[in-house]
């Protein structure tokens, strides 16, 4: 299979062969219709029936037919066009063979290859010497002949050029063509891996080239890895982990080096291009840099079955869809840092939404513990109602209040010509207790509501505050207790001083009834029978505090 001279969608772009198709038929029409006539012509003035020019207007005939169908198009030109040559070696009329020489110095540098135009002036030419050796003396037909081939070099060079010209533009609009399409095609896609492999294969089968594949740079490394590749061998490389050395003189290594195309135009001379198992047939190899910004980040590597097969439109072609490819992998990987932010803000989200849950629910414990202690231990604390203008202490819940606690917002209940209006009061999500009032049922119910809330939500913090006041209070009366009995320690003299200075002070403070103190190391379990006893009451006197720690305190047991 040939890939050298591909076709976008199938499409013959050749202006050069519409034109060719065009005038061969247009030709073999006028072959036609002059054969018929002469042969009509001859029959009615001489009378003679001359078979050559039917014959050669049936051959013209099916000629047209299959001219008409695309088949055999360039056979079919090379015979009709060698027709005047023909006529030239079978006629002996000078100004038949002029006419004819004209015709074909023309037709045969626009239409028929270098084989085809060369052979034909050597035939018009000798053809030409051969008429003028019968006349003796005279070479005007040699001349003017040898003039009119002349002519038709000088056009056979500019339609060669032109020709060269024709197909350097059409393969400049297919590259261009398929670098939009790729390029198009390029900016679909989101993802790094699938934007590779499908962009190497769009460039192999869309432009025809044997092989196609990308390697990007890993700094870290110092390699350039293969990360997308084409056909059963690039699935075999890929699956190898194939990777060349950013310092090698491979071509890859060359072109991430030098940051420009690197062409290997004869793969089996080239010292540069070292031989793949894989890849056994390529003949000459194109790798293009792929730059982002200033930054090289790796490179699109491009082999054909053909030498040389890289030419100037070519490398400017294949080097603008490295281009798109390189900005198409800064955006590709732009928008997955992106994407990968995104997701770790939303981690980091979900985990402070989780904290936060845990906070307020450890808040919300250490509220109702510190509230259940507090009220276990205070029992103004417990509640107060306003009875017929006058203040009593209880701690009696109404159903009310229950409901609006579990429920945690207010709650109304009309009862004969009264209305009662029960809401939470909440502390740090927690509810510590709740309000209850007794209004008129003409009274406006949610603007007392309203109130009552603002007044729970205020009186919540109000009350801790009050509670860690009474608390601090209760700390600080605790340390002078403490100080003060710390304080005695300066007139002790002697340990048995200092115990029994340390458990009347206790006494005093915490209204301890009984207390004592032991020194010295613990008792072994055997022991523990034999020290076993009751501790006697606190004495309420120095002296028998004394006496009371005389009796083991000070020495220990």
């Amino acid at each position: 299979m040939s890939f050298s001279s591909p076709r976008i969608h199938g499409q013959d772009t050749d202006v050069l062969e519409r034109l060719r198709s065009h005038f061969l038929r247009a030709y073999l029409a006028i072959a036609i219709v002059v054969s018929t006539v002469q042969g009509i012509v001859s029959w009615v003035i001489d009378g003679s029936f001359r078979p050559q020019n039917y014959l050669i207007a049936l051959f013209a005939i099916l000629m047209f037919y299959l001219a008409q169908r695309g088949r055999f198009v360039g056979f079919i030109s090379n015979v009709a066009f060698a027709l005047p040559i023909l006529g030239i070696v079978l006629t002996s009329s000078a100004p038949l063979i002029i006419a004819l020489t004209i015709v074909s110095s023309i037709v045969l540098p626009l239409f028929t290859n270098a084989v085809v135009y060369v052979l034909a002036s050597v035939v018009i030419l000798f053809s030409a010497l051969r008429f003028d050796l019968t006349t003796p003396g005279d070479f005007s037909l040699t001349l003017i002949v040898g003039t009119s081939l002349a002519m038709s070099t000088m056009i056979y060079g500019f339609t060669r050029d032109l020709k060269a010209i024709t197909r350097d533009s059409q393969r400049s609009a297919e590259l261009l063509s398929a670098a939009a399409a790729i390029g198009q095609m390029m900016a679909q896609y989101l993802d790094l891996k699938s934007l590779l492999e499908r962009t190497v294969d769009v460039i192999r089968d869309r432009l025809g080239y044997y092989h196609v594949q990308v390697f990007l740079v890993n700094e870290a490394t110092g390699y350039a890895e293969l990360v997308a590749s084409t056909g059963e061998a690039g699935r075999q490389l890929l699956e190898k982990g194939h990777k060349l050395a950013i310092s090698s003189n491979s071509i890859i290594g060359r072109v991430v080096q030098a940051t420009e195309p690197i062409i290997s135009r004869e793969a089996n001379r080239d010292e540069g291009h070292a031989f793949n198992e894989f890849l056994p047939n390529t003949r000459s190899e194109l790798a293009l840099p792929l730059i982002d910004g200033e930054r090289i980040i790796g490179a699109l590597d491009i082999q054909s079955l053909r030498a040389d097969a890289f030419t100037r439109i070519d490398i400017q072609a294949l080097q603008v869809i490295a281009n798109q490819l390189a900005t198409t992998i800064r955006n590709v990987r732009l928008f997955e840092a992106q994407v990968q932010s995104v997701n770790e803000n939303k981690r980091l989200f979900v985990e402070a939404e989780t904290n936060l849950r845990e906070i307020q629910r450890l808040n919300r414990q250490l509220t109702r513990q510190i509230w259940e202690n507090y009220t276990a231990r205070t029992a103004a604390a417990s509640g107060v109602t306003l009875d017929s203008q006058r203040f009593r202490p209880g701690g009696e819940w109404s159903a009310r209040m229950i409901q609006a606690c579990q429920r945690r917002r207010p709650v109304q209940q009309s009862q004969d010509d009264k209305r009662i209006i029960a809401v939470p009061i909440e502390l740090r999500n927690e509810v510590i207790g709740a309000i209850e009032i007794e209004v008129r049922s003409d009274a406006p119910a949610q603007d007392i509501t309203d109130m009552l809330q603002a007044i729970a939500n205020r009186l919540a913090i109000n009350i801790d505050n009050a509670r860690l006041f009474e608390e601090t209070q209760e700390a600080t009366a605790q340390e002078q207790r403490i100080s003060e009995i710390v304080s005695g320690y300066q007139s002790a003299q002697s340990v048995k001083e200092l115990l029994e200075i340390t458990l009347q002070g206790l006494a005093e403070a915490i209204g301890a009834e009984e207390g004592s103190i032991r020194l010295g190391t613990l008792p072994s379990p055997q022991d523990e029978p034999r020290i076993t006893r009751t501790m006697p009451a606190l004495p309420k006197d120095s002296a028998s505090s004394a006496r009371h720690n005389n009796n083991g305190g000070s020495h220990g047991d």
